[in-house]
């Protein structure tokens, strides 16, 4: 969690606070954690399916992709 969601915080922060927002593509990546288990008879997981983690560690991957839209769109 601390990784994925923390430091994704501190990084986005100190992006904004040197005023490099619009200067700087930054790149979240996701998990198919975020996911969770595929439905039944599904083979692949993709973005258009509702994101059901089954671990800590796909919250934490969703935690920090929603963050960082969230950010993004605050900062456009």
């Amino acid at each position: 969690f601390n990784l994925n969601f923390h430091w994704t915080i501190s990084i986005l922060e100190a992006v904004q606070k040197l005023g490099l927002t619009h200067q700087c593509k930054i790149i979240i990546m996701g998990s198919a954690a975020e996911y969770g288990t595929p439905l039944d008879g599904l083979l692949a997981i993709n973005e258009n399916m509702p994101c059901k983690p089954t671990s800590y560690y796909g919250t934490s991957k969703l935690f920090q992709s929603e963050f960082a839209l969230q950010w993004a769109r605050s900062v456009n």
